[in-house]
């Protein structure tokens, strides 16, 4: 019996008005050890911060929980309180669970319904963990419902995502490359000492930054092959490892950008460079998959370009 298939079985007897997702936290609860019995806070229900749409998924069973979390519940069992919180229910409410586990395969009686309950949960759970990262399959794509097909999950090579097919840069600047692109001008035009330096000025200095400015629309879209790639492999996890991957990638590159440089685009030169070199081990996807190289470190730049979160090459006050 998956997760899903025993909040369900419950849900008319313990759920109490709750909402689906919150429903699911209260059952992790209540298979965990109390507050407090744990000497740190790593004994605290893992779920307690997802979306509310993540837990809803767990519910509907369009999705598993995720193997790290699992293995945290499980490292923090306590299934001895589950069947206690479940035994605490009616009689009534005791022999309909009971039945309705019965016809599911799984015999059980009044007495002992909350200790199988917990039996399952645990089963559940151990599923959960032992599932590699590569079966790793969900219903929700970028916000909108659709089916992932398993051709990406069961493409894997000793236990890892194969290879993506990389996305190349379309022959005109698209709208969304426009926020790092116009930042790259004004690199160009720092070192040049041009104010309004734009794709026109570009032509007429292309021998000089022509293939650079190539190299790093390629180096964009590798990051945008790969972010395409984690929503397809991993689903609505949380945290979203793209999102892991561009915060390590952050915090690896911003004591370089915040460092004096002569112009725009010795500092974007030193960033992309000091990109190249980072370690990004916080993130699923240097365990799951080969995906990540120098190429795809720099796109990601360029992705926090786009998102505000570096503040573009050129500082007016050097």
């Amino acid at each position: 019996m998956t997760f899903g298939e025993l909040a369900n079985l419950l849900y008319p007897y313990c759920g109490q008005g709750q909402k689906n997702a919150d429903f699911v936290v209260t059952l992790i609860d209540n298979i965990m050890e109390e507050p407090g019995a744990s000497s740190t806070d790593e004994g605290m229900n893992p779920l307690l911060d997802l979306v509310p749409r993540t837990l809803e998924n767990y519910f509907n069973g369009n999705r598993s929980i995720g193997q790290k979390n699992a293995s945290k519940i499980l490292g923090h069992l306590d299934k001895e309180r589950f069947a206690s919180y479940v035994d605490n229910l009616s009689t009534d409410a005791l022999t309909a669970i009971a039945d309705a586990l019965e016809k599911r395969g799984f015999p059980s009686t009044v007495l002992n319904v909350g200790a199988k309950c917990a039996e399952l949960l645990e089963a559940a759970l151990l599923k959960c963990a032992h599932t590699p990262a590569a079966a790793v399959k969900s219903k929700v794509l970028a916000g909108a419902d659709v089916e992932i097909s398993d051709e990406l999950a069961s493409s894997t090579v000793n236990g890892r995502f194969a290879p993506l097919k990389p996305i190349a840069p379309p022959q005109e600047v698209a709208e969304h490359e426009i926020p790092y692109v116009t930042e790259l001008m004004a690199a160009y035009g720092d070192a040049e000492g041009v104010e309004e330096f734009t794709r026109e000025t570009l032509k007429l200095h292309e021998d000089k930054y022509g293939d650079h400015f190539k190299r790093q629309r390629k180096d964009f879209y590798a990051a945008e092959s790969v972010r395409q790639g984690t929503r397809e492999a991993y689903g609505e996890t949380d945290p979203d490892q793209f999102e892991v991957l561009k915060e390590e990638t952050f915090d690896g590159v911003v004591d370089v950008w915040e460092q004096d440089h002569k112009n725009g685009f010795i500092r974007l030169m030193r960033v992309l460079a000091q990109a190249a070199q980072i370690r990004i081990d916080r993130c699923w996807l240097c365990r799951d998959t080969d995906w990540i190289g120098n190429s795809q470190k720099k796109g990601v730049c360029h992705i926090l370009v786009n998102d505000g979160r570096i503040k573009g090459w050129v500082k007016k006050d050097e």
